[in-house]
């Protein structure tokens, strides 16, 4: 038996994430600070304002909102994002910068803040330290 796995532990769980959200069509709701993903419908609105995301802004989005108000680190969005796939350092940048535009531009109050040296999180200004 060899000592490595066939797989990494995040792409494991970002597995086992998918296959749990695949429930015989229960509605799936995840909210947030004013943020709401409606996994069935494929659906984002925030104060009542619905989202346009690409399929990848949809995927970072609902791993941030799924750990909210938890940080997530860079490791575990690229996994969920790209799996074993890891692109280069600035396409993460790249995508953030398009969801934290698409989130928070037409709204008073930021939801999605860098959290230096580790990753990002969905966050309400009260919650800030």
């Amino acid at each position: 038996m060899s000592a490595s796995a066939p797989f990494e532990l995040d792409e494991l769980v970002a597995r086992v994430q998918a296959l749990t959200r695949r429930r015989s069509g229960q509605a799936q709701i995840l909210s947030y600070g004013g943020l709401e993903m409606n996994l069935n419908r494929r659906e984002v609105y925030r104060s009542g304002q619905r989202l346009k995301l690409t399929p990848t802004a949809w995927q970072l989005l609902e791993t941030l909102l799924r750990a909210a108000p938890e940080a997530v680190n860079r490791q575990k969005l690229e996994a969920a994002v790209w799996g074993d796939r890891i692109p280069d350092s600035d396409v993460l940048k790249v995508h953030m910068h398009y969801l934290r535009k698409t989130v928070d531009s037409d709204f008073v109050s930021r939801l999605i803040h860098t959290v230096p040296g580790f990753g990002f999180a969905l966050r309400e200004n009260h919650e800030q330290g």
